[in-house]
């Protein structure tokens, strides 16, 4: 076990753990528009910050990835701060 898997672990360990879905399920959290709404901006975050490697062209997808990757983390954010507010766990 080398340093960095000893930071890995010990930082595991501090951070605190989320809620599992059997805590979280009886509040109708996941029948929630909202946290719909949360999981699609998440998922096309994601596919913003993996495009790059799978287009050729690279120069005309990093553009626009530049442009709307800040407007979808903050949509991302405020989702997700929505979300708390509405369900405060």
């Amino acid at each position: 076990m080398d340093g960095l898997d000893f930071l890995g672990a010990l930082l595991v360990g501090l951070l605190p753990q989320p809620m599992s879905h059997a805590e979280l399920a009886p509040t109708g959290i996941f029948k929630s528009p909202l946290y719909y709404t949360y999981m699609a901006v998440l998922l096309v975050l994601f596919a913003m910050i993996f495009t790059p490697m799978f287009i050729h062209l690279p120069r005309v997808v990093l553009r626009a990835d530049l442009i709307a990757l800040p407007i979808v983390a903050a949509a991302a954010f405020f989702l997700r701060r929505s979300l708390k507010w509405r369900y405060p766990i």
